[in-house]
């Protein structure tokens, strides 16, 4: 049985097996298949998103289960998969790090969901970007330019001005260009 076989069958099996889904979903999601994940999303009635939201998780859990089989099994008995959503999107996004990700997910075993969601966003910021990177990229550009090419040259020597200069000169062009 391939992953989205198996993963369509724990989507249908309710809610006591989104943990077994995700797992499933992230070999669907990873496996860069053109239009699997789309595929899988319209087998269980869910948004791209959804799946991707759900393969997230799953490959944060399989990537914890490689660092410590123990703790990881011991978090996956104790955490439905809805502690684990939030979690994998900031950890997508590199807000934290993984040593945060086993004590963030420990801090969870004392709350609920909406607790820790509440507490995740006022800490992290929202889970969920607000607005896609392409959207937000030629902002982040100019600031860029704002902060790095167009800023006074205050305590650097010239070799140092330049190369922030250049460097930002470049990063900024950099990200124009990606997501035109």
């Amino acid at each position: 049985m391939t992953s989205h076989k198996r993963a369509v069958a724990e989507w249908q099996a309710g809610e006591g097996h989104r943990f077994e889904f995700a797992v499933e979903a992230a070999a669907v999601v990873g496996n860069y298949d053109e239009g699997a994940t789309k595929q899988l999303a319209r087998d269980i009635r869910r948004s791209v998103p959804t799946v991707q939201n759900y393969a997230r998780a799953g490959k944060l859990w399989l990537e914890l289960l490689h660092a410590d089989s123990a703790k990881a099994e011991t978090l996956r008995d104790e955490l439905p998969i809805s502690f684990w959503l939030p979690v994998a999107s900031l950890y997508n996004r590199n807000v934290i790090t993984r040593n945060l990700v086993w004590r963030l997910l420990n801090l969870a075993k004392g709350m609920t969901v909406e607790d820790f969601r509440s507490h995740l966003s006022t800490t992290y910021g929202d889970p969920k970007p607000e607005k896609p990177l392409t959207e937000t990229a030629e902002a982040d550009a100019r600031e860029i330019e704002r902060r790095f090419v167009n800023a006074p040259a205050l305590g650097l020597t010239d070799k140092q001005f330049r190369d922030i200069n250049r460097a930002g000169k470049l990063l900024a062009g950099k990200l124009r260009k990606v997501v035109k």
